[in-house]
């Protein structure tokens, strides 16, 4: 299961840096009154997801015996900053 967190945050990580570098927002792009600024935004946070998703395989890998607590915080945690991701493309739309 670590190696499934980290392969996902390697994916994550991968896709972020595309989103920034090829402006590939993503989210409602045709409503979108900063394109930039939301391709930032939206890569930045699927850089952190999978930043996170691969410490937590790291972790759950160095410390198997409590790797179910790891997994359920982690994927709390992920949760989170998808939700906060979701909430702050609110500010690109168009009102």
């Amino acid at each position: 299961m670590s190696n499934f967190f980290m392969g996902i945050g390697v994916s994550l990580v991968i896709c972020g840096i595309l989103h920034r570098r090829y402006k590939m927002a993503g989210y409602y792009f045709k409503k979108a009154v900063d394109k930039e600024g939301l391709a930032n935004w939206t890569g930045s946070n699927l850089i952190i997801m999978g930043v996170m998703a691969i410490l937590i395989g790291i972790l759950a890998y160095v410390m198997s015996a409590v790797d179910d607590v790891i997994y359920i915080v982690g994927l709390i945690i992920l949760i989170i900053i998808f939700i906060r991701a979701v909430m702050g493309c609110r500010r690109y739309e168009v009102k």
